[in-house]
């Protein structure tokens, strides 16, 4: 049960990063019924044919953003005894997703 509401927090962090609709889900959205298809709003319409968001940046799906940030790595290093963390650096997006989700620093 967890894992599901982490994952629902991430979902809505996400949002400008993926092709999730980014507005209200208010009633006028509805095609005419509670159980509709819900229209696409014009930004979520831009995204999906685009592939890119507003700050220029690749979309995602959720799974992606998950992949991509499994790619970041740490690694303890010794130099004469002296040990010391060393972080790649993240890419764009991953630095994007990060600060969505309010992670100030890897370390």
């Amino acid at each position: 049960m967890l894992a599901y509401y982490v994952e629902w927090h991430m979902c809505r962090a996400w949002v400008p990063l993926t092709f999730a609709g980014d507005g209200p889900a208010a009633p006028e959205r509805l095609a005419g019924s509670a159980v509709g298809p819900v229209r696409k709003s014009q930004s979520t319409k831009r995204k999906a044919s685009s592939k890119t968001t507003a700050q220029g940046l690749a979309v995602h799906s959720f799974k992606d953003l998950i992949r991509q940030l499994a790619t970041l790595t740490r690694a303890t290093k010794e130099v004469s005894g002296i040990f010391y963390d060393e972080v790649v650096p993240p890419t764009e997006m991953q630095s994007k997703a990060l600060e969505l989700l309010g992670v100030k620093s890897l370390l």
